[in-house]
């Protein structure tokens, strides 16, 4: 059976489902067809994750603004000053490798529970 870019889609979002986190497809999201940012999903999440701490409104602003204004011409370096954010604001970053086996670990699971394509 050949793994293709669609099997490793289904099988992270059934990786979605296992962590309880609903798979939604992107022409059913209210935005902009240009937004690529949930403004409002961000917003919610870091208040709710970091309500402890006392983040505010207006620092989460900042913190939407700060990934609004990062380039979309070159994902790349965008995803790594995300990254250097997060690590210079004490929030453990994931490593590449760490996001490569969980990945792969789904998709092997998905292989090995899936219907044989005995095409």
């Amino acid at each position: 059976m050949k793994f293709t870019e669609e099997k490793l889609e289904q099988a992270f979002i059934s990786f979605l489902g296992d962590e309880q986190i609903p798979h939604v497809l992107g022409h059913e999201i209210q935005r902009e067809p240009s937004e690529v940012l949930i403004k409002e999903d961000v917003k919610n999440f870091l208040l709710h994750q970091y309500k402890a701490e006392g983040l505010t409104v207006a620092e989460v602003e900042i913190i939407i603004r700060q990934l609004m204004n990062l380039p979309s011409t070159d994902l790349y370096e965008s995803n790594k000053a995300i990254m250097k954010m997060l690590a210079e604001n004490d929030y453990p970053p994931i490593t590449q490798g760490e996001v490569y086996k969980e990945i792969f670990e789904q998709a092997e699971n998905f292989k090995r529970y899936s219907i044989v394509d005995t095409r």
